[in-house]
């Protein structure tokens, strides 16, 4: 059994159990190709049909992504990095922007 953390050590331990490194050194980078069919599941999850699915992306890089008109809705989108991103009319009501770097 280990310590319990101390406030000096809370702020450094991992967010779960299976991640025991820094995620923001490990970005997973979205091609504009995977784009579309991240964001087709998407809608189906918005529009409750089955085999739809919420977009959660956790620590992603979509820089450079054209996402112009994407209904991201309610999406998941925790520390993102959209760096030159097209986002003209896509829809973000209700996203998950945390942590999410923006920056031209």
């Amino acid at each position: 059994m280990g310590a319990a953390p101390t406030p000096e050590t809370a702020s450094t331990q991992a967010v779960s159990d299976t991640e025991t490194h820094d995620l923001s050194q490990d970005w997973t980078k979205l091609r504009q190709a995977e784009a579309p069919h991240a964001i087709r599941r998407h809608d189906g999850y918005l529009r409750r049909i089955s085999g739809g699915q919420r977009a959660l992306s956790m620590f992603h890089d979509l820089s450079e992504l054209n996402l112009a008109k994407a209904g991201l809705r309610e999406a998941e989108l925790i520390g993102v990095k959209f760096r030159n991103i097209v986002l003209d009319g896509a829809e973000l009501r209700d996203a998950n922007l945390g942590g999410t770097v923006l920056a031209k």
